[in-house]
């Protein structure tokens, strides 16, 4: 979560960033309370907040995504937030659908209302910014934004977790395991066709100072 808030902050050119979690982890919404998580603790997630909002997310069986662009590319200038995720989430459906998994972005729903058995899970509802199999969400998304720079994160789910038993997954739409390498690098591919070419390789000096100084605020003890 530092990392991807140090390249929103600082990157220079347009960046994706893609990634699992060791050990996984429950990550909350910006805004989120913490609730009960001591599920989650005893099965030995870590538990994190992230920069962008919305619910509860599960990272175990994934391939996460943080996208880092200016508002001005000529692919978002002068569009809407909801209008920008749209084209954020094109290569993502263009790079499942490359492996056989056809996604669509559903209708708006109402959110539950908050439990008492720990905080509310993004993927227990859908919304038009998310990306959905036969009416289960697939790929959850979030934005943040700083300046004229746009990240948008999401989580694109491979199989379905025990904590989280109500997402859809690629696996479930295959009707097989998928390697998430794969996954990778059919979205770098979809994103490099959509967006051009962007910044690659490791953090540079700046990046991984500032990530280090952000962690503290992501951390819940």
């Amino acid at each position: 979560m530092a990392v991807d808030t140090a390249l929103l902050t600082i990157a220079a050119t347009t960046t994706l960033r893609l990634y699992a979690w060791t050990p996984p982890a429950l990550s909350l919404g910006w805004f989120q309370e913490v609730g009960d998580v001591a599920a989650y603790r005893s099965a030995g997630y870590d538990v994190v907040r992230r920069p962008t909002g919305g619910g509860a997310v599960i990272h175990h069986h994934e391939v996460t995504y943080a996208f880092i662009v200016s508002a001005d590319h000529p692919r978002l200038v002068g569009l809407s937030t909801e209008e920008s995720y749209a084209v954020i989430h094109a290569p993502v459906i263009a790079a499942l659908a490359s492996l056989g998994a056809d996604v669509v972005s559903p209708p708006s729903a109402p959110p539950p209302s908050g439990g008492p058995d720990g905080p509310r899970l993004c993927f227990d509802r859908t919304a038009s910014v998310d990306l959905v199999h036969g009416g289960k969400k697939v790929v959850g998304s979030a934005q943040r934004r700083l300046g004229r720079r746009i990240m948008q994160h999401g989580s694109i789910i491979l199989r379905t977790n025990p904590f989280q038993p109500s997402t859809g997954s690629l696996e479930d739409v295959l009707g097989t395991p998928v390697d998430p390498d794969r996954v990778a690098v059919s979205v770098e591919s979809a994103f490099l066709d959509a967006f051009g070419p962007g910044r690659r390789g490791a953090l540079d000096d700046d990046e991984r100072a500032l990530a280090a100084r952000l962690e503290c605020e992501f951390a819940i003890p």
